[in-house]
């Protein structure tokens, strides 16, 4: 598997919101696939796994 330049990763994160939390934009993408999945297959399997970490100021 070929891997971005390092140009187009920084560009991506250019442009991702920093902020904690789980984003609107990233629930949306995952109901849209969801969805997408479930008219394809019928079936969804789905492991979502959040952790924490401390943010020091």
């Amino acid at each position: 598997m070929a891997l971005p330049h390092p140009s187009v990763i920084r560009s991506w994160y250019g442009t991702i919101d920093g902020n904690p939390g789980f984003t609107v934009k990233a629930s949306k993408a995952l109901k849209l696939r969801v969805e997408q999945q479930r008219v394809a297959e019928g079936k969804v399997y789905c492991n979502l796994t959040l952790d924490e970490m401390s943010i020091r100021k």
